[in-house]
């Protein structure tokens, strides 16, 4: 419960909203994150779609594809987490053998399909393969050529096709993590500051939202959490929500003062 509640309140404001059309090699990435979720030991960044460059290297042309970068970071080397990776999907005519591996550097790894292939008809028929390969924030960093290049096989080698994408795609992905962390720490440092110790007198705000909580449901702690970091700094004014102790907890916590609301956020932290 404890991580559930760091992660609400920590990164509620860090989930970004997606664009309506991909990236592709010509975008400036500045903003590539589709959404940030922090876990009890690791930070995701889910990249937006981009548009990788296409050539057939043995056979034809592909119809169209798309990938998304998911970078896993973890908090702690020691931890065990997935490695980052790449989730695509491509579009060929149904006459093409289906892909099997992937090849970049010196390394080839098995596609991990994690979708039945999708069969449309019109004029052609196509058919659209979605899936998965690793690739770590290890080999992004010592890759000194502006784009990741890597190339998708078919079991028969009649289809080979060579993909592109700029490296600064994957690399932003990676700050973004680090913002996230230095986020995270600067946070905890501004929540540690003025906390209310437990000689001081409660005060009444703190009270009430301790005792609606304890009578809130689990989805109406996520979202008092969510509202909480998101107004620790707010203005009072008046808060309807569907539930009492939803509504409760909102009104008490608004009529603290910046501190109190700082000795709320701390004990929320630690539930």
């Amino acid at each position: 419960m404890m991580n559930l509640f760091r992660a609400s309140i920590i990164f509620s404001t860090a989930v970004l909203s997606v664009g309506c059309s991909n990236l592709d090699s010509s975008s400036a990435f500045d903003d590539v994150a589709k959404s940030v979720k922090e876990r009890h030991n690791y930070t995701q960044v889910i990249a937006k779609d981009i548009t990788p460059e296409a050539k057939a290297i043995r056979g034809s042309d592909i119809v169209k594809s798309e990938l998304n970068y998911v970078g896993n970071f973890p908090k702690d080397l020691a931890a065990k987490i997935e490695s980052s990776y790449v989730d695509m999907n491509v579009t060929y005519f149904k006459s093409y053998d289906r892909f099997e591996t992937v090849s970049y550097g010196v390394s080839q790894f098995p596609l991990n399909d994690y979708r039945p292939l999708a069969e449309t008809c019109t004029e052609h028929c196509t058919v659209t393969q979605w899936f998965k390969f690793p690739l770590s924030q290890e080999y992004l960093k010592h890759l000194e050529q502006d784009l990741i290049t890597f190339t998708l096989s078919s079991s028969t080698d009649k289809s080979v096709v060579e993909f592109s994408v700029p490296r600064g795609y994957f690399l932003a992905v990676v700050d973004e993590a680090n913002f996230v962390t230095t986020k995270r720490s600067d946070l905890q440092v501004d929540l540690n500051t003025n906390v209310v110790s437990s000689g001081e007198q409660i005060s009444k705000s703190y009270e009430m939202v301790q005792y609606w909580y304890g009578k809130a449901s689990s989805s109406e702690k996520s979202d008092f959490a969510t509202f909480a970091i998101a107004n620790r700094n707010a203005e009072k004014n008046a808060v309807k929500s569907s539930s009492q102790a939803l509504s409760m907890m909102k009104y008490w916590y608004l009529e603290g003062s910046v501190d109190e609301r700082k000795t709320i956020l701390q004990w929320l932290i630690n539930q």
